[in-house]
């Protein structure tokens, strides 16, 4: 099947190998284990860089295609994006009415990710199980 808006399959490894950095730099500053003379990663520069290169590198992984990319993958992968902005506003309407103030701008921070890490998982969760009954 042939798709207009999907990448080629090259770019889903790219966007695996290219999130490893901005993973391990998520995480160290979730769990606030960078050192004093690191903290010149929390400058503007760099967050924008992070959220921008974050962004990218998991479009890279969602809009690539696959190698046997067909009719029933195409139909996996629009059931996975239902799925995950179903699942995605039911967590920000239940983090609307329980996080209140900055924790809240605090949580929108992280929930511009969770739609694509949402899709994702669900696809490639699918797409195992596919390949495994086949």
């Amino acid at each position: 099947m042939k798709t207009k808006y999907l990448l080629p399959p090259v770019f889903k490894k790219i966007g695996w190998w290219a999130s490893i950095p901005f993973v391990v730099f998520w995480a160290c500053t979730l769990l606030k284990i960078v050192p004093d003379e690191w903290q010149f990663l929390y400058s503007e520069f760099f967050m924008n860089l992070f959220i921008i290169g974050f962004v990218v590198t998991l479009c890279f992984i969602a809009f690539s295609q696959e190698r046997d990319e067909d009719e029933y993958i195409a139909r996996i992968r629009y059931e996975s994006l239902i799925w995950a902005t179903i699942f995605n506003y039911v967590i920000l309407v239940v983090a609307s009415l329980s996080i209140y103030g900055l924790d809240f701008f605090v949580f929108m921070g992280v929930n511009m990710y969770t739609i694509l890490i949402l899709f994702i998982a669900k696809f490639n969760i699918a797409l195992y199980r596919l390949r495994k009954s086949a």
